[in-house]
C-alpha cells in the first residue's frame, strides 16, 4: 500500500508541476489586449484550472494524513495487538461468562439448508380464446 500512496502522490505533485506555469500563462493572458469573448474564455478555462489545483492540493494534503496515521499505526505496534492482562479474580469471573455463553449457545440449531429443488410441472391447460 506504501509503494501505491508514494506513486499516487508523485503522480499528483507532477500534474501540479504541469498545471503551474498554465495557471500563470492564463494570468498573463488575462492582462493582455483580448477581446471581451478572449477574456472571458480566459477567465472560464483559469477557473477550471484553480479547480483542478485546489482538488490536487486536496489530495496531497490527505496523503500527508495518510502517511501520519501510518506512522501512527506503526508507533502503536501494528499490526500487533497485544492482549490485555487483568488480575486473576477478572480472568476467571470472564472465563465463567465465556462457559455460560458457550452452554447457551449450544442450545441452538441452525434452521436446515435446502440442498435440492424439485419442480413438479401440471398439464398444460388450454386457455379460451
Amino acid at each position: 500500500m506504501a509503494d501505491t500512496l508514494i506513486a499516487l502522490r508523485q503522480e499528483t505533485e507532477a500534474a501540479l508541476a504541469v498545471l503551474t506555469p498554465q495557471i500563470r500563462g492564463l494570468d498573463d493572458l488575462s492582462r493582455v489586449s483580448l477581446s471581451e469573448e478572449a477574456l472571458r474564455s480566459v477567465a472560464l478555462a483559469r477557473g477550471v484550472h484553480d479547480r483542478r489545483r485546489v482538488l490536487l492540493q486536496a489530495l496531497l494534503a490527505a496523503l500527508a494524513d495518510v502517511a501520519m496515521a501510518q506512522l501512527a499505526l506503526a508507533g502503536d505496534g501494528y499490526p500487533e495487538l497485544p492482549k490485555g492482562e487483568v488480575l486473576f479474580l477478572v480472568y476467571q469471573e470472564l472465563e465463567g461468562q465465556m462457559a455460560d455463553i458457550a452452554a447457551a449457545f449450544a442450545r441452538f440449531e441452525p434452521e436446515p439448508v435446502a440442498d435440492r429443488l424439485a419442480v413438479v410441472l401440471g398439464v398444460p391447460a388450454e386457455k379460451p380464446l
